[in-house]
Order: structure tokens, then C-alpha cells, then sequence
């Protein structure tokens, strides 16, 4: 299951996937230079056991604030939570946050289920 768009860290993901909008919008294309980029995904740490669920306009700079616990008390960095396991990209900084806000309510076997469809290796993909 897909929510929206492509990143260059999600070519793994199956042209069969289905769009959280009800259409497929998968495509090996770059987006414009000029348009921004948001990004919804699912974090986790080395034994993925705990998940966590994010929304960014910069995916690198949120990589290195989880791997270098940059806010020491957050749920975060309490859970040693670093390797990213879903990433999605969104165009519109409005459907990213409903992305995110519909991903956080859903059950932690129903993220495990988008999770493995991406990245059934649950492989880091910041590296």
C-alpha cells in the first residue's frame, strides 16, 4: 500500500501498489527541481521493535537528527530509534500530514504489513 508519489529511496517499492487517493501515482521520473518535497515514514530501531511515524520537508536532516539523537529526551532517542523502514514523497505538505496523522492510528500490524510491502527486508533507507 502506497500513499502518494516516488522517492529515489523507494525503487524497491511494486509498480502494483495502490495510492492513498485511490490511484496509482508510481514513476521512476524525478520531480520538478523547483517543487518541494514531504516525506512521511516509519523509523525504527535495530531490533524493530518500536515503530515510530514522521513527517518532514528534509529527510536527511531528520535521518541525522534521529542517528545523532539531537533532542536527547525524545520518544525518539529514548528508543534508539534510527534506521528508517518506509519512506513515502508528497508533493503537498497537507496530504503528507494526513499521511502521517492516518498512519499513526493505525494498528502497529497494520504498519508492519506497509512496511513489509516496501521493504520486506526491513533494510535502512537512509543508507
Amino acid at each position: 500500500m502506497s500513499f502518494h508519489g516516488h522517492s529515489e529511496r523507494q525503487r524497491r517499492i511494486p509498480s502494483t501498489a495502490v495510492s492513498f487517493h485511490g490511484h496509482s501515482e508510481r514513476s521512476e521520473e524525478s520531480h520538478p527541481m523547483h517543487m518541494k518535497n514531504y516525506y512521511v515514514y516509519i523509523a525504527t530501531n535495530k531490533n524493530n521493535n518500536v515503530l515510530y511515524t514522521g513527517v518532514t520537508s528534509n529527510i536527511d536532516r531528520r535521518i541525522l537528527e534521529h542517528q545523532f539523537k539531537i533532542n536527547s529526551k525524545s520518544f525518539t532517542a529514548r528508543y534508539n530509534i534510527n534506521k528508517i523502514v518506509f519512506l513515502e514523497t508528497f508533493n503537498n505538505p497537507k496530504d503528507a500530514i494526513f499521511a502521517e496523522k492516518t498512519i499513526k492510528g493505525w494498528t502497529r500490524d497494520k504498519k508492519i504489513k506497509i512496511i513489509e510491502e516496501q521493504n520486506p527486508q526491513w533494510k535502512d533507507l537512509a543508507v
